[in-house]
């Protein structure tokens, strides 16, 4: 029996919020999950056995929770808050790990072992970012290192374990690579098996420029999903016996070009998969697959497009505020195509034109004196 409770919310901070709850309080760790720059993710896991004692009682009280950081302007790494489950109320207890930018937490399917993204460009001498590993004192919370092991990649920003606790995954958003590494007897990292370079541009140029990794996700029948905001794609491995990545046929899904994908959601249905883009303001819907054993039915699960015209909407009021005219009509004439809330799109496009006409008037009535 697994229960869980999950928190998303977008918080104006410079540093990179990851939280995982450890558990209730003094009964042993429970949860985990983390979250990059300025977002904060609370995810409860309950075992089985500990879901039997609490039934016992009315309500879990208190949960511990991990927050992962940005160290780059006076945070230490990794600190232990206390979560209230009937008020809501986040109490920071302290510091209990100091490492660099651990700016993404992944818990261990067995509760004993932290790991942590370090989002740092430079690992041993050498231009990669690193994965550490925490032993979890029950009772407290308490951390303790057990190892660490480079990423191959420089930047990641993401980390994952899969179901059997057997490999952890880290997304390099600097190198635009991928990296799986084996799980030790003693919960620490081995070094990197495998290792996936992606290549390519997307259509800005700013920031779309060449890969960018996001966040890796493994699931439980040997797929693994790794968003790529660089590149506008979602790619789809498996891992040999090696522990070394394989592409799928295909080996990519897209979203919109300059969406940005940033996370996946799997669909416990096993039947959908949800992702977040990042530079609009989206979640594109996909349909798949796990068990898809042939070319075409992967493809048919994995090329769904999203409609998404309340989002351009949205971008457009955004674009008309900024006084973008031009930009804030395109935003609109896209929801217009998409046959939503095509009425109030189509009387702003005419504001705009209005606007447009008369300021390109008032422009040519100046230019005659400026002339003279």
């Amino acid at each position: 029996m697994r229960q869980s409770l999950a928190l998303l919310c977008r918080m104006g901070l410079t540093t990179a919020l990851a939280a995982c709850a450890a558990g209730s309080y003094g009964a042993g760790p429970k949860v985990t999950n983390a979250s990059r720059a300025k977002n904060v993710a609370l995810h409860a896991t309950q075992s089985k056995a500990q879901s039997l004692r609490t039934s016992k009682r009315s309500k879990m009280e208190q949960m511990l929770v991990y927050v992962g950081t940005y160290t780059t302007k006076g945070a230490k790494g990794i600190y232990l808050c206390e979560l209230n489950m009937k008020t809501g109320d986040l109490t920071l207890k302290g510091s209990v790990a100091t490492t660099p930018n651990p700016t993404f937490l992944a818990l261990a399917p067995n509760h004993k072992v932290l790991y942590a993204a370090n989002e740092i460009d430079n690992f041993q001498g050498a231009k990669a970012g690193a994965v550490s590993a925490w032993a979890i004192k029950p009772k407290t919370g308490a951390l303790t290192l057990i190892n660490e092991s480079s990423t191959k990649g420089d930047g990641p920003c993401h980390v994952s374990v899969d179901n059997k606790g057997q490999y952890v995954f880290a997304a390099n958003y600097g190198a635009g690579s991928l990296t799986a590494m084996p799980i030790q007897k003693n919960g620490g990292v081995g070094a990197a098996t495998g290792f996936a370079q992606h290549s390519g541009t997307s259509v800005d140029p700013k920031r779309q420029e060449g890969p960018h990794a996001h966040s890796i996700y493994p699931e439980a029948n040997g797929f693994i999903y790794a968003a790529d905001l660089g590149l506008d794609k979602v790619f789809v491995y498996k891992l040999d016996s090696a522990g070394s990545f394989v592409a799928n046929d295909p080996p990519t899904a897209s979203v919109p070009p300059g969406s940005g994908p940033r996370h996946i959601a799997l669909h416990p249905t096993a039947k959908f998969a949800s992702v977040i883009t990042e530079m609009l303001p989206t979640v594109a819907a996909m349909k798949w697959d796990s068990n898809a054993a042939t070319k075409a039915e992967i493809q048919r699960g994995l090329r769904a497009q999203p409609k998404c015209a309340s989002a351009y909407y949205f971008v457009g009021m955004l674009h008309k505020e900024e006084g973008s005219d031009d930009a804030a009509i395109a935003a609109f004439r896209r929801a217009v195509d998409l046959d939503e809330r095509q009425f109030e799109a189509e009387q702003e496009i005419r504001v705009l034109e209005t606007r447009r006409s008369r300021n390109s008037q008032r422009g040519g009535f100046f230019d005659r004196f400026r002339k003279k």
